[in-house]
């Protein structure tokens, strides 16, 4: 190679070298533009950040302010859209005050004695109250809820059928049978409840009627789905699993006030094959009342089902895959309560039937009393209300008893 096509490729070489660098510098600086830009934006949304925290915490304060001015004021015309009832009521609630000074159509009527005072809540309250209730007891949700005034009610039902007969045209017609009625006495009971707050509480911004009905659903819930339940009838309802059972045959239903059961053929335990217990479970009620049909057990017993699959190796239980919607066995609507009998000998741990033929009954008017002495510091809210419950046809549900026989 010669000296001048050397001298060529060096400066070929340099000339690269040189836009290289050049090019370096370009990018390097694009680079550094590109972070400054960057930075410059974080610290303008942080500012915006920071300046929208400052609103909203000012708003909050103002919120907080106002929620408190208008508890304070409640006497004094600041609650627009509440009934004079719902005013007076929260002013009872937070002072004590304002019991003398609404009308005699809104004091606590307690029958026999109007010396505890008090007051029978608002309807907006006893409503909402009535809501959680059947939100929160499974017997409820299932059940035929009647609300009246009356201290109980009786529900007529055909405990035997007529009869009818074939006859020529000209052919004497005898009397036939007539269908015999019984009835069904379902008394109110009286349930109370005290939930407790210190008079700090109450004077903050807080809605207190809310409160109110949270804590006191928690309280009568508990015990009225027990009663539901359980209940063996004496200054309680009724409950569904507590009525006498009776061996049924077949077709044939049981005496009139009693529930139609079937064995598992073990005590304590299902039978060999769960499956088949169920669908003879199934087959005691009358189809006409298989439309409205389900089953109700507690989570135990559920989790017993859970694991049962039928001839086919398909599982008898279908979970729910939406919500409000029930998961199903054999095709039929499961209702869990905790507070069912749980699987041992000779109880009835799953009801199956139209469990509307429960009737739950409200007697309208919740009763509140103030007390702020029996529980110092505390002021303790007497609550009550009157509640019954029982079933109204027996043949419409049947138990399956886990024994022998």
């Amino acid at each position: 190679m010669s000296q001048d096509s050397h001298d060529k490729i060096l400066d070929i070489v340099e000339a690269i070298r040189t836009e290289a660098q050049t090019r370096d510098g370009v990018h390097l600086e694009a680079q550094n533009r590109m972070r400054a830009e960057f930075a410059e934006l974080t610290r303008k949304a942080d500012d915006a950040l920071n300046e929208a925290r400052k609103v909203a915490a000012v708003e909050a304060a103002l919120t907080a302010i106002e929620t408190r001015l208008a508890r304070r004021d409640l006497s004094q015309g600041g609650d627009e859209g509440r009934s004079e009832h719902q005013v007076a009521l929260a002013d009872y609630l937070v002072r004590g005050q304002g019991k003398e000074n609404v009308p005699a159509q809104f004091r606590a009527a307690n029958e026999g004695s109007d010396t505890h005072g008090g007051f029978l809540v608002t309807p907006e309250l006893d409503t909402a109250i009535a809501g959680l209730a059947r939100d929160m007891n499974p017997i409820r949700s299932v059940a035929t809820v009647r609300t009246g005034t009356a201290p109980a009610i009786r529900l007529v039902r055909q405990t035997s059928k007529g009869a009818a007969g074939w006859v020529s045209e000209a052919a004497a017609r005898p009397e036939t049978g007539t269908p015999q009625l019984g009835t069904t006495h379902i008394v109110a009971h009286e349930l109370y409840a005290a939930p407790r707050a210190t008079q700090t509480i109450l004077e903050d911004a807080i809605q207190i009627e809310a409160w109110l009905v949270g804590e006191v659903n928690e309280l009568f819930n508990e015990y009225e789905l027990d009663a539901h339940t359980n209940g063996n009838g004496a200054g309680k309802p009724r409950g569904l699993f507590t009525y006498t059972g009776a061996a049924q045959s077949g077709k044939t239903e049981v005496t009139d006030g009693k529930v139609g059961y079937q064995v598992t053929g073990v005590a304590g335990d299902f039978g060999l094959d769960p499956y088949d217990n169920l669908i003879d479970l199934v087959a005691l009620l009358h189809p006409a009342y298989l439309p409205r049909a389900g089953f109700m057990m507690d989570r135990i017993t559920q989790s017993k089902l859970v694991k049962v699959k039928d001839s086919n190796g398909n599982y008898i239980y279908q979970p729910s895959l939406q919500a409000g919607v029930a998961s199903t066995i054999l095709g039929y609507g499961v209702t869990l309560n905790d507070l069912a009998p749980t699987v041992a000998a000779n109880a009835y741990a799953i009801a199956f039937g139209d469990f509307s033929a429960y009737h739950v009954y409200d007697r309208r008017g919740t009763t509140l009393l103030r007390d702020p002495y029996t529980a110092k510091p505390y002021v303790e809210f007497y609550t009550t209300k009157r509640v019954g419950g029982g079933l109204h046809r027996t043949e419409k549900v049947k138990y399956l008893k886990f024994a022998a026989s």
